[in-house]
């Protein structure tokens, strides 16, 4: 299992409890080809920057408890808005990295220390976290996880999980909010 972002410990082994989490992939950066530097510092593009604006005006009445990252730039970029909206602080994890693998992200899931958390992160590690939370997903819930609605930059799901690790609830904020 990853380790935790900075400064958080691991649950306890015995908290029962629903966990709001949203995800969100990072708004548009512009692209791969043309970027000169390293990939890491790819920065958003006027139209990433409007769709984190959007973002952050739909996301901060949920009443975000943390903003955890990708260490990319675009990520933090992506929730920079939030984070002004909120008040918050945004930390950076490297398991939510491009090449970090899909754990990181999945172990969020229905973790207690990210209850009413916001993440942002890659299209790399969300196509598998789909079909982690298709076969997670109670009743109704599975039929509204349309991949190429997940998956535009910019947007965010606002993902309930129960106790048992089942997805009870799905909200999804399309880009720009």
């Amino acid at each position: 299992m990853p380790s935790l972002p900075p400064g958080r410990r691991p649950a306890g082994g015995d908290d029962e409890v629903t966990v709001r989490l949203t995800i969100v992939r990072h708004a548009r950066a512009g692209s791969k080809r043309t970027w000169t530097g390293p990939d890491e510092e790819r920065p958003l593009d006027e139209v990433g920057a409007a769709h984190a604006d959007g973002l952050a005006r739909a996301l901060a009445p949920w009443g975000a408890s943390r903003l955890v990252s990708s260490p990319t730039l675009r990520c933090i970029q992506t929730l920079r808005p939030l984070a002004v909206a909120t008040d918050l602080e945004v930390e950076t994890w490297a398991a939510l990295g491009p090449h970090a693998g899909p754990s990181g992200l999945r172990s969020t899931l229905g973790d207690p220390a990210f209850d009413g958390a916001v993440v942002c992160t890659h299209g790399e590690l969300l196509r598998p976290l789909l079909r982690t939370l298709r076969r997670r997903s109670k009743g109704g819930t599975a039929a509204d996880l349309h991949g190429r609605h997940l998956l535009a930059k910019g947007a965010a799901w606002i993902l309930t999980v129960d106790p048992d690790g089942t997805i009870s609830g799905f909200d999804h904020v399309p880009p720009g909010g």
